[in-house]
């Protein structure tokens, strides 16, 4: 029975149901209300029959560099054959014709005058923007009951519809920052752009600079490569002053680079560095696992620290690192001083490197004081 099966796979790819589907035995779904076709190929007549994620690859390269990529724009019903919604079990026939349809109507925009909470804009045109999360701020909760009350809910309120092929029903968030952290969040209003942003990400390609007040007296700059979450991690920092504050003594502002993507990487290395983040309530040294843990005496190359980084990791003078821990706990999620503060990054479209860029916050200025 097995091989009778496979001979007659073999012999009718395509599946009694795909015939049907194809011959209007069963109900289709073709061109959606508010799209457009915006691209159509005839799959070669002398090619093999092919699943429609694989035959995608190869008729639209520049829109789905990957199968996985594809098999999302067939659940997401972008992809017709012969003028009937495709899916991931489709095998494309000899001769079919494959339609990419996108939205070009019927994008979610919303009052402003109602929208849950204030939003900067600091960068915006028809395919993406680049918006100031608040801090205390979810990006994308999971929950459906408090969508408004993260960023992702906010966004149709304050950014102007697209207009372009493939419009998004509403924006999208290309990447993410912690619940605590606050700074530019780049936004696609497009599924091209959004695809464009996302890639861009992974391939490491978007420059990002954080600022951060820590505790302590810091000099100078380097590079803390020390592991976390057992893998490389990686983190450039450039002190750019010190001040003594009257609520906790002396604190350095920092600019922070980070070169890859571990979690709460910024504040475990500075951590690690023995100059915990202001506000942070979670990391400071007292607070280290066993794992992240440092030996005050270990050596600067068995950490990954440039030897020329003015850094030291004995505890702040006059401070043990029981002390750090404690005033770092007195801070609470809305007052970590951490901000993502420049972003440079290629455009969607052009491909054109775009480069944007907000001061300090306020916050920064109080923290000092």
């Amino acid at each position: 029975m097995a091989e009778q099966a496979h001979d007659e796979l073999l012999e009718d790819p395509m599946g009694s149901q795909g015939r049907a589907q194809q011959a209007g035995h069963l109900p289709k779904r073709g061109l959606r209300a508010n799209h457009k076709i915006i691209q159509s190929v005839q799959y070669p007549g002398e090619a093999p029959p092919q699943s429609l994620a694989k035959v995608a690859c190869q008729l639209f390269p520049e829109l789905f560099k990957s199968v996985s990529a594809a098999k999302r724009a067939c659940r997401r019903g972008e992809l017709l054959v012969q003028g009937a919604q495709g899916n991931t079990s489709w095998v494309v026939q000899p001769g079919d014709r494959i339609d990419w349809q996108q939205r070009v109507d019927g994008c979610v925009e919303l009052d402003r005058s109602q929208a849950p909470f204030p939003l900067e804009v600091v960068y915006e045109d028809e395919h993406m923007a680049c918006v100031v999360k608040p801090q205390g701020v979810s990006t994308h909760l999971q929950s459906e009951k408090g969508e408004l009350l993260d960023l992702r809910g906010c966004l149709p309120y304050h950014l102007r519809s697209s207009s372009q092929p493939g419009m998004l029903r509403r924006p999208q968030h290309a990447h993410r920052l912690d619940l605590p952290t606050g700074g530019l969040l780049a936004v696609a209003k497009t599924r091209p752009a959004l695809a464009a942003l996302c890639t861009a990400f992974a391939e490491r390609k978007v420059t990002k600079r954080y600022m951060a007040i820590v505790y302590g007296r810091l000099e100078g700059s380097g590079v803390i490569t020390a592991p976390l979450e057992g893998q490389h991690a990686e983190t450039q920092y450039e002190s750019v002053r010190q001040d003594e504050s009257s609520q906790f003594g002396w604190l350095t502002t920092v600019n922070l680079w980070p070169h890859t993507g571990r979690t709460h990487q910024l504040r475990k290395h500075m951590a690690l560095l023995g100059h915990p983040l202001v506000g942070d309530p979670s990391l400071a040294l007292a607070d280290m696992t066993e794992e992240d843990s440092v030996d005050e005496d270990a050596d600067m190359d068995e950490l990954g620290m440039d030897d020329d980084s003015g850094a030291s990791l004995a505890a702040i003078p006059g401070q043990t690192a029981g002390d750090q821990g404690a005033k770092s706990r007195q801070g609470n999620r809305s007052n970590l001083c951490l901000w993502a503060v420049q972003l440079s990054l290629p455009h969607p479209v052009s491909g054109e490197m775009i480069q944007i860029q907000i001061p300090e916050p306020p916050l920064f200025t109080t923290i000092r004081q």
